[in-house]
């Protein structure tokens, strides 16, 4: 019996000072010194420099944790601006994408317009020049002229006609028609052209010969 009493007071001095530094711990309190200066002194130390390093951990921590959320934080706002940056400009490439089309429109539709309306008065001029090739009693300089007017004419409705070619070029519907021709009219065409001009500014006009036949192709 003396022996039970003895060990339940024994044990209640070694379980209080524990007990007590279990409390300090809990609360986040210091548990040194103890004033023991004993195995329960060097265990009371070991408690404040786990606590002390489990702190230090925990604030650097959160140091990290901020600094990393105000880094996404910024960043978010940077890819936010970015993402609006390219709506805006998307927005303007739409728009003047719409503003080009309506003008790639209207310059075809005026294209068309003008082709008809020099068209008309070119078929004229082609058909009196080419009624008055046939009369006879023209002199050569005359007959000359005519051709030279018949020959300008005919080149402006290839003209008219190329300009309506763009159209078709831009919607992608061209096809080339290759086939052989001589150059040598052509030559003849744009010399008497060129010359007629140069003679209104006192200039020389010189072409040197040209073969009989110059067969290319083209369209």
């Amino acid at each position: 019996f003396l022996a039970i009493i003895l060990s339940a007071k024994m044990g209640g001095s070694f379980s209080k000072p524990i007990l007590a530094l279990c409390s300090k711990v809990a609360a986040g309190k210091n548990c040194s010194p103890t004033g023991t200066n004993d195995e329960l002194e060097t265990l009371a130390r070991t408690f404040d420099k786990q606590h002390l390093e489990v702190t230090q951990a925990k604030e650097e921590l959160e140091s990290r944790v901020y600094h990393r959320t105000k880094e996404l934080t910024a960043s978010n706002q940077s890819l936010k601006l970015e993402i609006e940056t390219r709506r805006n400009t998307e927005k303007q490439l739409n728009a003047a994408k719409v503003e080009a089309e309506s003008a790639n429109q209207a310059k075809s539709i005026f294209l068309a317009n003008m082709s008809h309306e020099i068209r008309t008065p070119m078929n004229a001029i082609l058909g009196f020049s080419q009624i008055l090739l046939r009369k006879k009693d023209l002199d050569k300089d005359t007959k000359d002229s005519l051709r030279t007017i018949d020959t300008s004419g005919k080149n402006l409705m290839s003209l008219i006609n190329d300009i309506l070619d763009i159209s078709k070029i831009e919607a992608g519907k061209l096809e080339l028609n290759i086939t052989d021709f001589d150059l040598k009219p052509l030559i003849e065409h744009v010399s008497k052209m060129f010359k007629l001009r140069c003679q209104q500014k006192d200039l020389d006009w010189i072409v040197t010969e040209v073969p009989s036949s110059i067969m290319v192709q083209g369209d």
